[in-house]
């Protein structure tokens, strides 16, 4: 089964972003990929240009510097992080985006801080497991 190892500290720091904003709060995941494990070591957060609770819209040149930075540490953009103002289940939205983009997308409930991980199998989104690092 397909999991994603993300840092505790780094789950953490977009946690303490995201509760301070007040529109969606998005960024990159940047790493790299061993067997069926997709193992997080940086996040690279973006402007959220909706400026918007309930999307987000990264703009191109960020996703470009995004790539830039992740090839500069020889790593790829590996998933997609993101708060919901509700349960961390793909919208419609999301669902759209997950097409376009074929990595997994982590989401934060705002209220509640629960996290979860999704990628697209088949045309659903599936849920992955989640493992964070120690502290």
């Amino acid at each position: 089964m397909k999991h994603v190892i993300i840092p505790y500290d780094l789950l953490m720091t977009f946690v303490s972003i995201m509760k301070q904003a007040e529109s969606e709060v998005v960024g990159f995941l940047i790493g790299s990929k061993a067997g069926d494990a997709i193992i997080v070591n940086e996040l690279i957060l973006c402007e959220n240009e909706d400026r918007s609770p309930y999307s987000f819209k990264v703009h191109p040149n960020a996703v470009l510097k995004a790539h830039e930075i992740a090839e500069s540490y020889g790593l790829d953009i590996i998933a997609i992080i993101h708060s919901h103002p509700g349960p961390p289940y793909p919208s419609v939205m999301d669902l759209g985006g997950m097409k376009l983009w074929g990595i997994p997308w982590i989401i934060v409930d705002r209220l509640s801080h629960e996290v979860r991980a999704w990628e697209l199998n088949g045309g659903k989104a599936v849920e992955l497991e989640l493992m964070s690092t120690p502290k």
